[in-house]
């Protein structure tokens, strides 16, 4: 079972600082031992600007729940579910989210940086201005219909990652690897910063869409 320590509790349910104060059920509030808190019980928990970083929450069910505007710096939140749950603006920097279920989530201006995403499964996913810089992804990271408009990927290796049908517009990606990423069907425009040495690769692959930018053919 997925746990959640009792001092992070405390900063989720309003007795740390005012302006972490969440609701926390019942359910999720009863003691599994000492210093420790069960974390089955999230789903849809409204947990928006907690502070709760180096959290252990790997497994966590946190379907739909509310972490926009919440520090998860460092956080283990390891095939956690958080399929349609709302992270925008939450740093998630250094966080684990490796094989974590992101599928339909909201992370628009979500910070990122250097956290692990080996196999997460971001299916849909707005990623849309998220700062991803030395992010780490792996084979079987899917990235499939993600809107990453705006977000920054400088310098990482997606090798093996699924892109196909991500919305690439005006996203950063100088300095990434995007050899052996699947690109099929992924969109762009004149603002989406490219890799040197992609970018011609890319250009020939590409065709004009009616409504602006360029689609890369399969």
């Amino acid at each position: 079972m997925a746990e959640l320590r009792a001092d992070d509790a405390d900063r989720a349910t309003g007795t740390g600082p005012p302006e972490a104060a969440a609701t926390v059920p019942p359910a999720a509030t009863s003691a599994a031992g000492p210093g420790w808190l069960p974390s089955d019980a999230l789903d849809r928990l409204d947990l928006a600007g907690a502070d709760l970083p180096g959290a252990h929450l790997a497994g966590a069910s946190l379907f739909r729940a509310d972490l926009s505007g919440a520090n998860l710096a460092a956080a283990n939140l390891a095939e956690a579910i958080l399929a349609g749950a709302d992270l925008a603006g939450a740093d998630l920097s250094g966080a684990d989210l490796s094989r974590a279920d992101l599928c339909g989530a909201r992370l628009a201006g979500a910070n990122l940086a250097g956290a692990n995403l080996a196999r997460t499964s971001m299916i849909s996913t707005d990623l849309t201005s998220a700062d991803l810089t030395g992010a780490r992804f792996a084979k079987r990271t899917v990235l499939f219909g993600a809107g990453l408009r705006g977000a920054r990927l400088i310098g990482v290796r997606l090798d093996g990652v699924n892109l196909a049908g991500a919305d690439l517009c005006g996203t950063n990606l100088s300095r990434a690897d995007v050899a052996g990423a699947n690109l099929a069907g992924a969109r762009w425009d004149a603002d989406t910063r490219w890799p040197a040495p992609a970018a011609r690769w890319i250009g020939s692959r590409s065709e004009p869409m009616p409504s602006g930018g360029y689609r890369i053919r399969a």
